[in-house]
């Protein structure tokens, strides 16, 4: 039952209303019992008050302390209360009316001073609750002081106090009751778009990733959690379309050389009058698309960890410019046959800390499909830089530029776009994996990788790399 949200809220509510009903009802049932000791105390005060000032009256003096008690009694005009006078010794001298000393005995405590008293007992059964206040008078012409006891009833206070319990054991289970039946309903009718949310995201699946949960009010807590689920959504439909994609171009990737070298090995087996040559010629071509399928494999392999977060870098010393320099000597050697020039403009002593087998490998990526896309007799010029706090490497070539449509797309994987200019040859040989690789190596030195520029006189490559501390994650 307490697996509902709608519950727990419910119950919290009603559990905090009866914390606070229960404090509110002990606060004023403590003010009302105050309220009505401080009026009782009132009269009784009032009516010690005026005993005292009756027997201080010359009109009422007499030696004897009996009649001079009875005299003060005939003067005091609360005729409601009983009220009994002794002698020091706790004799009684006078009472009013009949019996009254019977209901003022705490008199025979033993009570010094002026005191009022506020204590209540049951005094007889019969007689109920009551409370009684004594006073010590003392008297100059007495040879002695008097004590001064008044009691008062207190079944009125006592039926308001049982009224005010009564009212409050009637109103705290009908407010509790009326609060958690519109605490329900709130709770519900709040909660009512989540549960809108949670039966539309069951309906979602692999075959109608176009779907959107319904967003009832946008701007509160509720339909911000539905855009951000449906902003979720947006990705993880955008990556399903990525990983088919992706799966359909490695599939067709890995397709062509295996097909290639399936016919040549079929047509090979059959050619039974073959020579050497043809033989060797043969095995040759099944051999060069072996290796370019075992590179695909290991590049999509590759890529398939670091998707995975397996990103094994041997991060250690070394000099950003050595690994510059000899990328482009290794590229040198791949440009001779196109006659295109790689010219290298790099700073001296560059430290750095990364791993430099593929840093060698994001540099070699970025010179071969510069060579691949630059027209013979092309020119290729690589700038290292310290730019801002980190080093900057910009790769610029005369190529043929990228179409505007393809530069969004060209660091996709096995993606390979058309050329700026019609004029440019369409057909470049290459798996479409270099520059995703390229831009992972970038990634995991803390990196980036862009397209600065492009056009029909050529592209720019360039690549930001921190060069303060540790500039690679493991």
């Amino acid at each position: 039952m307490f697996d509902s949200i709608r519950v727990r809220l419910t119950v919290w509510h009603l559990a905090i209303l009866a914390v606070l009903q229960a404090l509110l009802c002990v606060c004023i049932y403590d003010y009302i019992s105050f309220h009505l000791n401080q009026q009782v105390n009132g009269i009784l005060g009032n009516v010690l008050t005026s005993v005292d000032q009756a027997l201080g009256k010359p009109e009422v003096w007499n030696a004897d302390p009996q009649v001079h008690a009875a005299n003060a009694l005939k003067l005091v005009k609360h005729t409601e209360t009983p009220i009994a006078i002794y002698d020091a010794t706790g004799n009684l001298m006078a009472e009013r009316p009949s019996g009254a000393a019977h209901i003022t005995h705490l008199v025979e405590r033993p009570l010094t001073g002026t005191y009022v008293g506020t204590e209540s007992e049951n005094l007889q059964e019969h007689l109920g609750a009551r409370r009684v206040a004594v006073r010590f008078s003392v008297q100059p012409r007495a040879s002695a002081g008097y004590f001064i006891a008044a009691s008062t009833s207190l079944f009125s206070r006592v039926d308001e106090l049982r009224t005010a319990r009564i009212a409050f054991l009637i109103r705290v289970p009908f407010m509790l009751v009326l609060t958690g039946l519109s605490g329900w309903i709130l709770t519900g009718r709040s909660l009512t778009p989540a549960v809108l949310m949670a039966e539309r995201a069951r309906s979602i699946g692999a075959d109608n990733m176009s779907e959107r949960l319904t967003v009832l009010h946008p701007y509160d807590e509720l339909g911000r959690l539905a855009l951000a689920l449906n902003e979720l959504l947006d990705r993880l439909a955008a990556a399903s379309v990525s990983e088919r994609q992706f799966m359909a171009d490695a599939a067709h990737e890995l397709r062509t050389p295996l097909s290639i070298a399936q016919t040549a090995t079929t047509v090979t087996l059959m050619n039974t009058d073959g020579t050497f040559e043809e033989y060797r010629s043969a095995l040759q071509a099944i051999d060069n698309y072996l290796q370019r399928l075992s590179r695909s494999v290991n590049d999509v392999f590759r890529l398939a960890r670091a998707d995975a977060g397996f990103k094994s870098l041997h991060v250690e010393d070394l000099y950003l410019d050595e690994v510059v320099f000899d990328a482009v000597k290794a590229a040198r050697m791949l440009a001779t046959h196109k006659n295109i020039t790689i010219g290298i403009s790099t700073m001296e002593s560059c430290p750095y800390r990364g791993d430099e087998a593929l840093l060698h490998e994001m540099m070699l990526n970025l010179l071969e499909n510069s060579i691949k896309y630059t027209r013979p007799c092309g020119n290729v010029t690589v700038k290292l830089m310290n730019n801002a706090n980190a080093y900057e490497i910009s790769i610029t070539d005369t190529g043929i530029g990228i179409s505007e449509v393809d530069r969004d797309r060209i660091f996709q994987r096995f993606y390979r776009g058309g050329p700026a200019t019609m004029l440019a040859p369409q057909k470049v040989e290459g798996t479409g994996l270099g520059l995703s690789i390229a831009q992972w190596i970038a990634t995991s030195h803390l990196g980036t990788l862009e397209l600065t520029s492009s056009g029909q006189h050529g592209s720019t490559f360039v690549v930001r790399l921190p060069c303060n501390g540790d500039g690679a994650t493991t």
